[in-house]
């Protein structure tokens, strides 16, 4: 029996079958994208008072990052699309990133909200069978686990 995690698509670490997960940015499905990484944080901080314990905790901002490796292709598609000549020139847009949850058949989507790439790069390689482009992305915030 062939192996079916021939290409695994990386999500935060964890890896997903290719035909578990998908990937839209804004209104366009990514075909040949390599992996994505998103989160957040908050700033939380212990306030001490009188004696040794802590009396109370400060709650900071929140902060979403996001970062995605796709294709030279798909990034040439991506600025044909969008009729532009740098990512970096492509307005705000959603991203939405599906797969299966584990034990279940229902799909769980992320939203990755108020996207713009940060950087417009190409880094090949002596020896590349593919020009994977490795990119930053500035994000608002980012809704977890939405179960459909």
């Amino acid at each position: 029996m062939p192996n079916v995690l021939k290409h695994p698509v990386l999500i935060n670490g964890q890896a997903y079958q290719w035909s578990d997960t998908n990937l839209i940015i804004g209104s366009r499905v990514i075909m040949d994208w390599k992996g994505i990484n998103y989160g957040t944080t908050m700033v939380k901080q212990d306030i001490h008072g009188g004696g040794t314990r802590v009396v109370k905790r400060g709650y900071g901002k929140e902060e979403s990052t996001c970062s995605l490796t796709l294709s030279m292709e798909e990034v040439e598609f991506l600025m044909k699309d969008y009729g532009v000549n740098s990512l970096i020139e492509i307005q705000p847009f959603t991203i939405l990133v599906t797969y299966q949850a584990t034990g279940t058949l229902k799909t769980v989507t992320d939203t990755i909200h108020y996207c713009e790439f940060r950087n417009n790069s190409r880094n090949p390689k002596m020896d590349d069978l593919s020009i994977d482009i490795e990119l930053d992305i500035v994000t608002s915030h980012i809704t977890f686990g939405n179960i459909l």
